[in-house]
């Protein structure tokens, strides 16, 4: 089953191992269960201060989700948006707790007070949540070897493509991409230089597609490229800056120096076809592209 993301249909994969993604994972659910015992901790001791305290406790000032993200040290984790957002949440839940207390030994603590903190606790959870459900997505739906998404999460993202220009009469196109004579590759340098050259492919891939298309690991040397509001002379444009782009790099393993081309099928979605219709078409289109001579983009004339 997919896992959603409040505000966005499919979630979006964080670009990070899925060793250490295992382990960020498993971390930030054990701190959020810490600071759960925190903010209860918290609320005991607003409500049944002891008449000796004048001072705010230094456990209001800090907690153990605090150790949780000084210890984040991955740049694509912790440079992230929603771990960003979610350290400077934490930030402000400490802040609003701070001064919470110190007008509750004053006497002058306001309701409002206490639910603009609690908001703020909510907004922690909220990208806490998201975190939790893009770490899962990603380990579930990632490519270990290419850091692409899977044939599984492509699923999900083309019908709910399907489904969005539906509602809003636009159109898409995908492209499907093999690697031509990549079995030579293996044959002659080794199934080590094979995977380089898959990961330095989606490399290239994801380098030279929009920023709002996606791309995934189709299969054994096969990759998938969706373009959202592309129609089939925009998606042709864009798959032969990518054909253009993999036929002039020379990828370098081992003292040897690579070249690989690939072949492209594209299709457009119709209104009058399914999802598997419009995969079909665009490896029918593949198949024709490797029949007429590789290293070229191909599409139904």
């Amino acid at each position: 089953m997919l896992i959603k993301v409040e505000g966005s249909e499919t979630p979006d994969a964080i670009q990070v191992d899925n060793y250490i993604l295992t382990d960020f994972l498993y971390d930030l659910t054990q701190a959020t269960r810490k600071h759960a015992a925190w903010l209860a901790g918290f609320n005991k001791h607003l409500v049944f201060t002891d008449s000796q305290i004048h001072a705010v406790p230094e456990f209001v000032k800090r907690c153990d989700f605090c150790d949780f993200l000084d210890d984040v040290t991955d740049p694509d984790i912790f440079g992230s948006y929603d771990f960003r957002k979610l350290a400077a949440t934490h930030d402000g839940v400490h802040e609003k707790a701070e001064q919470i207390f110190q007008h509750h030994l004053d006497g002058v603590l306001e309701p409002s007070e206490y639910e603009i903190f609690m908001r703020t606790e909510l907004r922690l959870l909220y990208y806490i949540d998201r975190l939790r459900q893009q770490s899962a997505f990603s380990i579930a739906y990632q490519d270990p070897l290419t850091g692409l998404l899977t044939r599984e999460a492509m699923e999900s993202y083309l019908l709910e493509e399907e489904s969005r220009i539906k509602r809003t009469e636009s159109t898409f196109s995908i492209a499907l991409l093999d690697l031509d004579h990549f079995k030579n590759i293996n044959d002659t340098y080794g199934h080590p230089a094979g995977d380089e050259v898959l990961k330095k492919i989606a490399g290239l891939l994801d380098e030279t597609i929009r920023p709002y298309d996606q791309s995934f690991r189709y299969g054994g040397e096969e990759f998938l490229v969706l373009l959202p509001e592309a129609g089939i002379t925009d998606a042709v444009e864009a798959m032969e800056r990518v054909r253009e782009r993999v036929e002039s790099e020379v990828i370098a393993e081992n003292g040897a120096e690579i070249r690989i081309t690939v072949s492209i099928g594209v299709a457009e979605f119709s209104p009058d076809q399914d999802i598997k219709g419009l995969i079909k078409a665009a490896d029918e289109n593949l198949y024709k592209a490797k029949e007429s001579g590789r290293n070229r983009v191909v599409v139904d004339t």
